[in-house]
């Protein structure tokens, strides 16, 4: 499930970084880089990865090539641009696209209207229930102010109904029995959902984690944040554009390569 999967690569993230030799600072480290290893090659499914080029670019991503050259242009991105890009994509996947508190808000909707059902429903069986138990009173109280002495055929008569009465009211306490348990099953999905919507509403919080991570370059806890948003998705390039399908819920984002973004979080915060 989405929650072990996102656990599972957060352990493998800092046990890699727990493990990488000093020695090994090499062009392809994620622990300098947002993207490298996420970006891939729409033609050759290859990777882009973190390279200093000094004079040929600055800091790129860079498509590592096989043994067949592939033909995929460009070769390198410049991260400046393509790590706004990913601030693009990430503030309008949890600002915009992402409903998943929208249905967590419905399915609560659906949970408390289910609620509201069973409620009166129980109102309705306890009330047929004092009813039935009130013949049972009124019989007994009738049977003791000996109102059937003189009369065998309506003695007869009121111990069937007293019969049926008890009969009632012991369908009607099992029905009760269950409707409690009913009622207590949809009361624990309420709280449930209450916690996942909790969950969910930080949505500008976490929003804000990522530009306050970004500032500090906390690349290894920022990757998490990526891939939790991914989740079975992808990030591809095929020429200048840049493809990124989202996970749950499934959604594409297209973005030229060429073109500066730009996101003005100030505003976004507002």
């Amino acid at each position: 499930d989405r929650e072990n999967w996102i656990k599972a690569n957060e352990k493998l993230e800092w046990t890699r970084r727990s493990l990488a030799k000093p020695s090994r600072k090499a062009s392809r480290e994620t622990n300098n880089s947002l993207a490298s290893g996420l970006l891939r090659c729409a033609t050759c499914n290859c990777n882009y990865y973190y390279k200093n080029q000094k004079t040929k670019g600055g800091l790129t991503y860079y498509h590592v090539q096989t043994i067949d050259r592939c033909t995929q242009k460009p070769a390198q991105v410049q991260i400046k641009y393509f790590d706004t890009i990913l601030d693009v994509f990430f503030t309008f996947y949890y600002l915009v696209f992402d409903d998943t508190a929208d249905r967590l808000r419905q399915m609560k909707l659906e949970v408390r209207k289910n609620s509201d059902v069973m409620n009166r429903q129980l109102k309705e069986l306890e009330k047929q229930r004092k009813q039935a138990q009130k013949g049972i009173d009124n019989i007994n109280e009738m049977v003791t102010q000996g109102l059937f002495n003189d009369n065998k055929d309506a003695f007869v008569e009121a111990m069937s109904s007293r019969a049926d009465f008890r009969k009632q009211v012991e369908t009607l306490t099992n029905e009760i029995r269950l409707k409690n348990l009913e009622i207590e099953e949809n009361s624990k999905k309420d709280s449930e959902l209450t916690r996942d919507e909790k969950y969910q509403l930080g949505t500008i919080e976490r929003i804000q984690k990522w530009f306050e991570l970004r500032e500090k370059n906390s690349y290894t806890e920022l990757r998490i944040m990526l891939k939790e948003v991914l989740f079975d998705g992808f990030i591809t390039i095929d020429g200048n554009c840049i493809e990124i399908m989202s996970g749950d819920p499934a959604r594409t984002f297209y973005f030229d390569v060429r073109h500066d973004y730009n996101i003005i979080y100030p505003f976004i915060e507002k």
